[in-house]
């Protein structure tokens, strides 16, 4: 899923500098490192495969059996149970005070679960928040595990932000508000592919609308299946390797140097062919040719692994070998 460019790219690609590279956040959907025409190439990462996102939600991801769509994995599965009535409103700093607005909006809904609702340690209406909270309302303030909670929710209200796409990884379904103007990138790519409602701010003036489409989304189970299917499949959790990686090879040395680029999906069937080679098996650790179902189990597990990074060694763009890197210590 690409979304479109901003108007302001252009201006910034021609730029120089004597830094080595620059990382810009223009929106939390595209990533733009720049390098200076002295170093070599321009890189510009876009879209929401480039987005980092924390190791927790990934790994959450894949104890929830959440996963992206391979040749071995051809349909990523929903995380929707059907089975829970947790719900959560991820109101991070809320300037305006949102989250108040969804609070009433609830009670004009038919839902009838419990609430968990998110703020940062910043937010400026959290006493409020507190004094509006109800029976079965929960307020977190700078929860420890996000990913977790936002495992246990069923569907989620809140803005697209950077945190929509910790949601999406998880299968989560989602209404969002913008209530800014960087994120309408955000709030169109989710719309675009069905992975959430998006409602435009102006209703969080309208409990009793914004109520009524919370409603529709409670009462439809097909709806959220297919918000969650759509969401999982928008990213898969790799955003921070491939940019660390573009940042650690972004220096050519010359022609016919070899390069470096995260393994993708689509490498799965080039990697076991690799596999099946004589030569390849020579130096392997175990010299039995692997079978196309234990392949494809290695492969997804490796890729699922937040502690180890699958790249593929590329020579003038034609892949060549493949290299994997596993963290010596543990993750923090």
């Amino acid at each position: 899923m690409m979304p479109r460019w901003s108007g302001r790219l252009p201006d910034l690609v021609g730029r120089s500098s004597s830094s080595m590279i620059w990382p810009i956040e223009i929106t939390t959907v595209m990533c733009l490192l720049i390098q200076p025409p002295a170093g070599g190439r321009t890189i510009i990462w876009i879209g929401s495969r480039a987005v980092p996102v924390a190791a927790r939600a990934k790994a959450r991801a894949v104890a929830l059996g959440v996963a992206q769509a391979s040749s071995s994995n051809p349909r990523a599965p929903c995380r929707w149970s059907g089975g829970k009535t947790d719900r959560r409103f991820d109101g991070a700093t809320d300037p305006n005070n949102a989250t108040r607005a969804v609070l009433h909006a609830l009670e004009s809904s038919t839902y009838q679960g419990t609430v968990d609702v998110v703020l940062g340690a910043g937010a400026p209406h959290i006493s409020d928040v507190r004094i509006c909270a109800g029976t079965g309302v929960t307020v977190h303030v700078e929860p420890t595990d996000m990913a977790g909670l936002i495992a246990s929710a069923d569907f989620v209200v809140g803005s697209p932000g950077s945190s929509s796409f910790e949601r999406a990884l998880l299968g989560m379904p989602s209404i969002l508000l913008p209530t800014a103007d960087n994120q309408s990138f955000v709030a169109e790519a989710f719309a675009e592919i069905g992975a959430a409602r998006v409602l435009p701010a102006s209703m969080l003036n309208d409990p009793d609308a914004l109520g009524h489409e919370i409603s529709a989304v409670v009462e439809s189970r097909q709806l959220r299946r297919d918000m969650s299917r759509a969401a999982a499949a928008l990213t898969d959790g790799r955003g921070a390797q491939r940019l660390m990686l573009a940042i650690a090879t972004s220096r050519e040395t010359g022609k016919e140097a070899l390069s470096l680029r995260l393994a993708e999906t689509s490498d799965e069937d080039w990697l076991f062919a690799l596999q099946r080679q004589p030569t390849t098996r020579q130096y392997a650790r175990t010299p039995q040719v692997p079978s196309a179902n234990g392949h494809a189990a290695w492969f997804r597990a490796t890729l699922d692994n937040v502690d180890r990074m699958l790249m593929i060694v590329e020579a003038k763009g034609t892949q060549a070998g493949c290299f994997v890197s596993t963290a010596l210590g543990p993750r923090h």
